[in-house]
């Protein structure tokens, strides 16, 4: 749409340019029309280059003003005026100056009233005319109030008519094919149920404002909202409540959010907040009263919902703190949001990223590595939706583990690293293969058992990460020797790698897998860790996470925690 809108304006502009250019051409044309006779050839020469250059030089200052502007803009500041003024009173000054009452170009007046009428619409081309009329009757009565007859009068009255005439059709003709455009456009960009701006008017307006923001050097947060549980809401009160739910939740983003703040709905039960000039602190404001909001409001039907209210879940990201581009800050929000629903929903979550923090202690090169290693990261997370955020989830339980251990601070930040990036040789494997819901082939297992190789061998060209290599190496060694890929046992498994395996298998067992028809629940999980506590896991470890779960109820317990 906007591409369409560009190439109108520029069409528009082109004509008006060439109305100028004629104007100017007819301005040159009645100057050297009237110059003296008796004038040499040499002074008529220089006279009519002087002449020429001064009135170029004029209009395609005001040429260059008006062609800058992107859009027709009906409303008008005092420049518009000033400039208008000026026009007239230089057109008047040439009628006079070729003949006052009887020139034969107060045409010229017409021209600059289709230029104005085109530009700003009906009210500014009036105005012209208007103008226009009072420089032709100052030539007429007040320079010539010596005349006793002026036969001149009636063919000017008719060319009066002719301005209004024309000012008033083009002034018309172009406000309605601005309305026109303007229902168009919000058809075109807003969302037919919601009245919320649309996903593909989202996408470009969130362009457009990251450029704003890059040029400002300002903060823009983008907030991403699910309403949670919204199947079993669909499915208990029929799809028709679920549309009217959807159309009231999009009245009161835009009756919560500011003046300032572009709500969209994204897609299904998704919506997105697009906030100028807002850091994170604003942002957790604005959406934490939407949430707060949503949750208390009296919705039709939430009496069959499971806690009898309807709640969101929200995520941010910020730019440029956590994001580069456009993509990667909606990428950043959906994976906040996503954390956000994991760990309890009804809940607001700020992006955070071990990776953006590790970037602090690296030098500048390494520093592009990790942006690629992110960029990896995404990539897995695309190809395998059932472990998408797994590797937050694994960092967060190693970071309790570290902690109930009394591991220095040192050991601690490069658990974290290790457990961000212990996936990342999953990069090499099929999207098919990493989905695939029945069991394994023998030669597919094989591949997969690649991927600690994988990681490490793209992990080693980090200097700055070399010391986390052993741990995503060894990450799927078991205590007794029976793991991958070379079979160590006990403490010849670093113990980075023991409790990674430990807070790997953890998040494994209690996420959807398209192998296992539902995961363990919490308490399943803590009793298949006792069952192979000295077997597939370090007894230590498991101890030292069992001490953390026991005082946990839940999952989302646990991740609050380490938020």
């Amino acid at each position: 749409m906007q591409r369409y809108e560009r190439e109108r304006v520029k069409k528009l502009n082109d004509l008006i340019a060439i109305i100028k250019i004629f104007s100017l051409f007819l301005i040159v044309v009645a100057l050297i029309s009237y110059m003296p006779l008796e004038m040499n050839t040499s002074t008529l020469t220089i006279s009519i280059l002087a002449v020429f250059y001064f009135f170029f030089f004029v209009l395609v200052k005001i040429w260059e003003i008006y062609s800058n502007k992107k859009d027709i803009n009906t409303s008008l500041t005092k420049s518009h005026y000033l400039y208008l003024l000026f026009t007239i009173v230089f057109l008047t000054t040439i009628v006079y100056f070729t003949g006052a009452h009887e020139s034969r170009f107060k045409d010229l007046y017409l021209l600059a009233i289709i230029v104005y009428s085109l530009r700003h619409g009906k009210k500014i081309g009036i105005t012209t005319s208007l103008l226009s009329t009072l420089g032709v009757l100052f030539n007429d009565f007040v320079l010539n109030m010596h005349l006793s007859r002026n036969i001149y009068l009636e063919s000017d009255i008719v060319l009066i008519g002719i301005f209004f005439m024309a000012g008033w059709i083009i002034g018309s003709m172009v406000e309605t094919e601005m309305g026109f455009r303007k229902t168009l456009t919000a058809l075109a960009n807003r969302d037919g149920l919601t009245g919320l701006y649309n996903h593909r008017y989202f996408q470009e307006r969130l362009e457009r404002e990251i450029n704003k923001a890059e040029e400002k050097n300002s903060k823009l947060a983008l907030i991403m909202l699910d309403i949670d549980h919204f199947k079993f809401y669909n499915d208990a009160n029929g799809h028709h409540r679920g549309d009217m739910i959807l159309k009231q939740i999009g009245k009161l983003l835009m009756h919560y959010t500011r003046a300032t703040d572009i709500p969209a709905r994204y897609g299904g039960d998704e919506f997105a907040i697009i906030m100028p000039e807002t850091n994170a602190n604003s942002a957790q404001k604005v959406a934490e009263r939407i949430r707060s909001n949503l949750e208390k409001f009296p919705f039709t039907g939430i009496e069959n919902t499971l806690k009898r209210k309807l709640t969101v879940s929200i995520g941010i990201g910020i730019y440029p703190d956590n994001a580069k581009d456009k993509d990667s800050l909606i990428r950043a929000a959906d994976e906040a949001l996503y954390k956000a629903k994991y760990i309890s929903r009804n809940k607001v979550e700020l992006y955070f990223s071990v990776l953006d923090n590790l970037k602090k202690d690296l030098n500048q090169s390494d520093q592009k590595v990790i942006e690629t290693a992110k960029t990896l990261i995404s990539i897995i997370n695309a190809k395998d939706r059932y472990t998408y955020g797994h590797s937050e989830r694994v960092a967060a339980y190693v970071q309790l583990i570290a902690d109930q251990l009394q591991l220095s601070d040192k050991d601690k930040r490069i658990l974290k690293y290790a457990a961000y990036l212990h996936d990342i040789g999953k990069i090499e494997i099929d999207e098919g293969l990493l989905n695939k819901k029945s069991p394994l082939t023998l030669e597919e297992w094989e591949i997969m058992k690649k991927h600690p190789i994988w990681g490490a061998d793209i992990i080693k060209s980090v200097q700055s990460l070399r010391c986390i290599v052993p741990f995503i190496l060894y990450h799927h060694e078991y205590y007794d020797g029976g793991g991958y890929p070379f079979g160590l046992k006990g403490d010849q498994i670093p113990l980075g790698a023991r409790i990674l395996s430990v807070a790997d298998s953890f998040d494994a067992m209690t996420t959807n897998r398209p192998y296992k028809a539902v995961a363990k629940t919490y308490e399943g999980a803590i009793d298949e860790l006792q069952r192979c506590s000295g077997s597939q896991f370090d007894p230590m470890v498991v101890e030292a996470f069992l001490k953390v779960l026991k005082q946990k109820k839940s999952i989302g317990g646990l991740l609050t925690t380490c938020s």
